[in-house]
């Protein structure tokens, strides 16, 4: 196991925090567009 500097660690934990709230964005942007597209689509 090799044991990582504190600023290493925080460079990690930013990284998988990022890609997280990356990924929640994503999800909620595919959502609001399914949705939105549905509106419309019964709208027309």
């Amino acid at each position: 196991m090799v044991w990582l500097e504190k600023e290493e660690v925080g460079v990690v934990v930013f990284a998988l925090t990022a890609a997280a709230a990356a990924v929640v964005v994503v999800a909620v942007v595919v959502v609001v567009v399914s949705v939105v597209i549905e509106v419309v689509a019964e709208d027309s």
